[in-house]
């Protein structure tokens, strides 16, 4: 109604220019609905990766045609023409742009669905012993009872995983830099894997099994390892702070130079463990095991051996020590059953001298 009153109104000539205008632009919009509906016809038959780009040819189409009439006709074919060139410049950059986009999107989407069916293969097999998962994003995945043993896991992300009862040991297992932040590690068992480095905070892992296990390096940051067992374990210069080892199992572990913050190790058995240069800083060692442990320069001043009452202490009798050794306040080692060794412990102190 609005271009009925205005053509009414206008003189002659300048109402036939007006008509020519409007049926100029809804031939326009009628030319531009059909490209790009053609476009998207053909793109749904063609599929895959092509039909961005005939998506876009007919955006290009639409957006020229629609060009030709964002400004007023030039007086002559050549501004005209140059107008029409400007509307398809523009079409193709933005047709260019979709396609990209679209490509980009489809790609993802394509690789997320790879990524899915690979994770439902290995929850599915149970054998994936020597399997390669370098470097996998296998976060949440849910591997129980699985055998992976020797398999290459070296910077694969597990974050959040159930890992319940699966082994990843052996002695060419590859776990250098494995994410297993906040994983469920029940009766896992990891004996004899490479895991330097390894990423293990928030784990959850009672009864799991790191004999021999490389741990150096590894941060344990919160996790939990109550009943584990780390018989031979190498722990040198892991993070474990607020580590929770009750009743665990580290005979003869390794963990020279390593400082351990608020730990605890109520009733583990660390007989033979070689501690020298550590520091135990507010570590609870009330009714821990450690006969027979090397103490050579091992900071104790902090920790908590239950030297009161008497029925809570921690088992010294023949734990070696030195003249660097630190004992807290009170404590006599001799009478605990310690044996001093002449000499004096020179390696690094990672404590420090305040807190």
């Amino acid at each position: 109604m609005h271009f009925i009153k205005r053509y009414r109104t206008l003189p002659m000539a300048e109402a036939v220019g007006y008509g020519r205008t409007v049926r100029g632009w809804w031939l326009t919009l009628a030319v531009a609905v059909a490209a790009v509906a053609a476009g998207v016809w053909a793109a749904s038959e063609l599929g895959e990766f092509r039909w961005p780009i005939v998506a876009g040819v007919g955006v290009v189409i639409a957006l020229a045609a629609i060009g030709f009439h964002l400004l007023p006709l030039g007086s002559n074919i050549g501004e005209t023409w140059s107008r029409l060139g400007t509307g398809l410049v523009v079409g193709v950059i933005v047709a260019a742009t979709i396609g990209v986009v679209q490509l980009s999107i489809q790609r993802d989407t394509q690789r997320d669905m790879q990524n899915e069916q690979f994770r439902l293969t290995l929850s599915l097999q149970r054998d994936l012993e020597g399997f390669d998962l370098h470097g996998r994003d296998l976060h949440r995945i849910h591997l129980v009872g699985k055998n992976l043993r020797n398999a290459d896991l070296e910077h694969a992300d597990l974050t959040n995983a159930i890992l319940i009862r699966s082994d990843f040991g052996g002695q060419d297992a590859e776990l250098e830099r494995v994410i297993l932040n906040h994983t469920t590690l029940f009766r896992a068992k990891f004996r004899w894997a490479h895991m330097a480095n390894a990423e293990l905070a928030s784990a959850n892992g009672p009864r799991a099994d790191f004999s021999h296990a490389d741990l150096g390096g590894a941060d344990l940051t919160q996790a939990n390892l109550d009943l584990a067992t780390l018989n031979d374990a190498n722990l040198e210069d892991a993070t474990l702070r607020t580590t929770t080892f009750r009743d665990a199992k580290l005979i003869g572990m390794h963990a020279y130079n390593t400082e351990f913050r608020k730990v605890v190790l109520n009733r583990a058995r660390l007989n033979r463990a070689d501690l020298s240069g550590s520091c135990f800083i507010a570590t609870d060692l009330t009714q821990a095991d450690l006969r027979n442990a090397i103490l050579l320069g091992t900071d104790l001043s902090r920790a908590d051996l239950g030297v009161n009452p008497p029925a809570i202490r921690a088992d010294l009798r023949g734990a070696i020590y030195d003249s660097a050794t630190k004992w807290p306040p009170g404590v006599s080692p001799a009478k605990l059953g310690a044996i001093r060794q002449s000499g004096e412990f020179k390696g690094r102190h990672p404590c420090p001298r305040s807190e």
